[in-house]
């Protein structure tokens, strides 16, 4: 456990403790005022008994009787005035002491997460992960099994290998320039001829028998080299990293004594030989960077690099960036290298277009390094910093010196507590971390792998409207303060939060046509950006007052939410002909209104759009009881929202349990909630869907979250 996870877990329950304690203090008023109304209608009734029995009078005269007769009738008004605000302040009562069970529920939740999250922290300290990664041995000796089936550390490499547990951000989060280099493969843009000349000869390349490892880098890398490398990207000679640990090939902002590598490559003759290439090309990252913490690129970027793997007749390119721990990712599949063409190019282009954007990502990282470096250089002349312009690459001579030169103890002591202040925090995906709107300190992950926060604003944003990128392209690592201020509602420090939700697919025109109902959270704004995402920022719908329809206990209180969603539901269809696709009751957010009927909001528009044209995706969860003729691209109903609604609120009557699995199984875009992560309040969010940005940062790292807070993050700088 991180000191900011801790930190945001004492942070939350102060701020439940003290919700408690006003909700307290609220009742205590409450009965005061209901005790003086009680004394109050005591006494009136006393003043209408004395007026009943002088009324009995026979003596009395006219004008009197008149007189007192007037006395009662305003009497009674005002009897029935007092039992009415009795009414009134016990209904209030009531609803402040549900909210304070509420409360009280919360805090329960919280002291067991904390417990839990106790238990934990020796393992996610993040200077365990560095400790573990200076003891591993050389890539080719590392023993994939061992590292990724590691049950009390988890897996050394984020590769999705062997489950989802050791899956990471994906590449178009981490970096825009990875989001770039995936618009470009996804593309049908021409390629230019010489890239087409050199896939064709790669294609030869590949198809080749080798006698061993060397010949077949020897004629990829003299193929290749005059190709990719440029003067900012060179061939890096020596100094990779320790124990003359190198890859099989790679490129750097040096020669000699890099500081940073912005691709790796690793070959070998066929498939089936030693070891597995892409895991080792992660390794090398890991090699690369694990002695340069210290240096102004770990610790302001993800150390955003491309491995580029020859598997015999085969040739892949992937994402590798160190976030928590180092992460990879396939930007291909493994392309064929056989001489197909001239008689087709259907082998031969999707290897020239992979080239192509391999040439774009490394041109853009080492352009972006040396505007990284050159600014760096004006701030240490600026400050009258001593150290001279090759002060970086001393610093990594220095972190590949001999052990003997220092007191090995001391020295590996200090680069673990800077690696614990560098990535005290979970990654950010870099349109929260490196946007000037946000506040990425605040940023909070709602769900296990799923791309939607809930931040705050920074400050002098305002809801609405979209702010640009930090200035120079950077995207800071996040800075462990927050800072307060707000788009949702709420007393509770959410007036300046917001829900940000990134995915590849949303169903925008239906969430505004509910919205404009009221039936669904405002969207702020959205956002095209590179590699086929959007993002979506929302309204945020804070807790307690907000609830999710399955968190209701059984009961009158589920009875009456179910009926208001029911009634919201037959409305939305009504008036807007678009259906949503998921309407279970963990995307049914319900409020007490004033009047004490029940409010609604929908969330979770991935698939939602016009009945009987939006359709239904390929992953739906089998542990859901969708209504007949569901399936992977049919058409959404109607009857399918209201079906769908029914039988998981009768599933959640019948077994006792709340529906909170995710309605697509292994979808990064749709929130899985469970038990573990109910949220503080929902509705606002940022979505990445398909679309294209054309911006070229330094990214940082930050956290991240879709239910009740998780982990704050800091802001990186991107290049």
């Amino acid at each position: 456990m991180t000191v900011n996870s801790r930190g945001s877990e004492s942070a939350a329950l102060e701020e439940v403790a003290l919700a408690v304690k006003k909700v307290e203090t609220a009742i205590r008023v409450v009965e005061r005022d209901i005790a003086k109304k009680e004394n109050a209608l005591n006494k009136l009734e006393e003043d209408l008994s004395a007026i009943d029995a002088r009324l009995t009078s026979p003596t009395l005269k006219k004008a009197v009787k008149a007189a007192l007769q007037n006395q009662q009738a305003h009497l009674r008004n005002k009897e029935t005035q007092l039992r009415e605000e009795i009414i009134q302040l016990r209904n209030k009562e009531a609803q402040l002491r549900n909210k304070e069970a509420q409360l009280r529920n919360e805090k329960a939740r919280l002291l067991d997460k904390e417990a839990r999250l106790l238990d934990a922290a020796a393992l996610t300290r993040p200077d365990t992960y560095l400790r573990r990664a200076l003891r591993t041995d050389a890539p080719s000796q590392t023993s994939l099994k061992r590292e990724q089936l590691d049950v009390g550390m988890g897996p050394l490499i984020n590769n999705w290998r062997p489950t989802a547990e050791a899956a990471g951000l994906l590449p178009e989060l981490i970096h825009p320039i990875f989001g770039e280099v995936r618009d470009l493969l996804d593309s049908d843009t021409a390629v230019d001829q010489a890239t087409i000349d050199v896939a064709r000869q790669l294609c030869s390349v590949g198809a080749r028998v080798y006698d061993s490892e060397a010949q077949l880098t020897s004629a990829c890398r003299g193929l290749l080299q005059p190709y990719l490398a440029t003067e900012d990207a060179v061939t890096i000679k020596s100094g990779f990293a320790r124990n003359k640990v190198s890859p099989d090939w790679a490129l750097g902002d040096s020669a000699k004594d890099p500081s940073n590598v912005f691709l790796i490559f690793e070959a070998k003759p066929g498939i089936g030989g030693t070891g597995d290439p892409n895991f080792q090309g992660a390794n090398y990252h890991l090699h690369f960077f694990r002695r340069r913490v210290d240096s102004a690129i770990f610790q302001t970027t993800f150390c955003p690099t491309f491995l580029l793997e020859v598997v015999g007749p085969q040739v892949r390119l992937s994402a590798v960036a160190w976030l928590d721990r180092v992460t990879i990712f396939p930007l291909t599949p493994l392309l064929n290298l056989l001489p197909a063409h001239p008689i087709t190019d259907v082998l031969l282009m999707p290897v020239a277009r992979m080239l192509a954007a391999l040439r774009l990502g490394v041109r853009k990282l080492a352009a972006a390094h040396a505007e990284h470096r050159k600014a760096e250089k004006a701030r240490a002349a600026e400050a009258g910093a001593v150290k001279g312009a090759d002060g970086e690459e001393a610093e990594a001579e220095d972190a590949d010196a001999d052990d003997a030169q220092q007191d090995a103890a001391e020295a590996e002591s200090a680069t673990l507590l800077q690696y614990a202040i560098t990535r005290e925090v979970k990654p950010l995906p870099w349109p929260i971390s490196a946007k000037r709107r946000y506040d990425p300190a605040t940023a909070q992950q709602l769900a296990p792998q799923n791309p939607t926060y809930y931040v705050h604003l920074a400050a002098g944003s305002r809801s609405g409207t979209s702010s640009g990128f930090d200035s120079g392209g950077s995207s800071a690592r996040p800075s462990s303060s927050g800072s307060s201020g707000g788009a949702g509602s709420g007393g509770d420090g959410s007036e300046n939060a917001v829900v940000v939700k990134l995915c590849r697919k949303y169903g925008v025109p239906a969430h505004q046509a509910w919205a404009g109902l009221g039936l669904a959270p405002q969207i702020n704004f959205v956002e095209q950006l590179p590699g086929g995402w959007i993002l979506i920022e929302m309204e945020w719908l804070p807790e307690p007052e907000w609830r999710q329809l399955s968190d209701l206990q059984q009961g009158a209180e589920l009875e009456e939410a179910l009926a208001a969603v029911r009634e919201a539901l037959e409305c939305a269809h009504t008036e807007t002909g678009m259906v949503h696709g998921d309407v279970r009751p963990p995307n049914c957010m319900v409020r007490r209104s004033s009047s004490n009927g029940w409010e609604v909001r929908f969330v979770d528009f991935e698939w939602a759009g016009d009945a009987g044209q939006a359709t239904y995706p390929a992953c739906l969860n089998p542990d859901i009881p969708w209504p007949d003729g569901v399936a992977y691209g049919t058409q959404l109903q109607r009857e399918h929202d209201i079906k769908l609604l029914a039988a998981t609120t009768a599933r959640t009557r019948s077994v006792g349990r709340k529906a909170r699995g995710p309605g697509a199984v292994m979808s990064l875009h749709t929130v899985a909630r469970d038990g573990s992560a109910g949220p503080v309040g929902k509705a606002g969010g940022v979505m990445l869907h398909r679309g294209t940005v054309g911006v070229t940062y330094w990214r940082p790292r930050v956290a991240s979250g879709w239910s009740r807070l998780a982990t704050p993050g800091p802001r990186l700088f991107a290049w």
